[in-house]
């Protein structure tokens, strides 16, 4: 694999472009951050080309995650392009993410959380917005003590970070939301009930991520008319004419279903609990 130049990003939109519903982290990455902007987003990138066209990419960002775009499954190139890099975790395509871990020795190491989750897809015009009660106000600085007990909370359920970690990651995560206006709130205007946001966007295609609802507030529909109400301003907005997103449980994916959201596929998600170098 070669490394990819600031001449080959172009040619890395197209290539991702066509795989986009499950390459929507460097996709965005690369279109909001760039490789080489030390952000903790901006990714580098190293890639195949066969016959003048790319084949397969991997993304490296400038936290340590690493993003697999590799159809043609070069697993052993792949471990010969990063050997002696620093890796905090690995996501993409399930039949992607366990070769390529297995390649880089990965399993060596301790997860913090190493899961297989099931993706969906929605073409926004058969959005769905179910009745019930609340509506959206961004997620912002007047919301801060709630969103970082809330994404805290997220990190340690899902994620399985500890109470310090989390709360440093909510700190900054948090933080990004609110700059880039990407988090949304449903309340009923007297409690905040539920949250939702959008953690990568290209192509008019948006990626569902963060969704939280407190545990109290769970299956009241809160979190479906959250995602449902966003996603509806997106398309109204000429912003999105899709959106995808993956499921951490069978109640999450009864949630998205109930909406229009269909399945069609595999994510893997894998986080190291220490950084390590492969």
């Amino acid at each position: 694999m070669t490394p990819a130049q600031p001449a080959d990003r172009d040619a890395i939109v197209e290539f991702l472009s066509r795989h986009v519903l499950n390459s929507m982290f460097p996709l965005s990455n690369l279109m909001r951050h760039g490789m080489e902007t030390g952000h903790p987003h901006a990714t580098r990138f190293w890639m195949i080309r066969r016959a003048g066209r790319i084949t397969d990419v991997i993304g490296l960002t400038g936290s340590g995650m690493v993003l697999p775009q590799c159809p043609s499954e070069p697993w052993q190139a792949a471990r010969r392009t990063l050997r002696g890099t620093r890796v905090t975790g690995i996501v993409g395509p399930a039949d992607q993410v366990r070769p390529l871990s297995e390649a880089l020795g990965l399993s060596r190491h301790k997860m913090l959380i190493s899961a297989d989750e099931p993706q969906y897809v929605l073409d926004l015009e058969r959005l769905v917005i179910p009745s019930g009660p609340g509506w959206l106000i961004p997620a912002g600085k007047a919301q801060l003590p709630v969103l970082l007990d809330w994404r805290a909370a997220y990190q340690m359920e899902t994620l399985g970070h500890g109470a310090e970690a989390a709360k440093a990651d909510a700190a900054s995560t948090v933080s990004g939301w609110i700059d880039e206006r990407s988090h949304m709130i449903l309340t009923d205007g007297k409690d905040l009930l539920a949250l939702t946001g959008i953690n990568a966007s290209a192509m008019s295609v948006v990626q569902v991520g963060g969704v939280y609802t407190p545990p109290a507030l769970r299956r009241r529909g809160h979190a479906r008319r959250a995602v449902a109400l966003h996603l509806a301003q997106l398309r109204d907005a000429g912003r999105a004419d899709r959106a995808t997103l993956f499921a951490a449980s069978e109640a999450a994916a009864r949630a998205y279903m109930a909406i229009g959201f269909h399945h069609i596929g595999t994510f893997t998600i894998s986080l190291l609990e220490e950084p390590a170098h492969v």
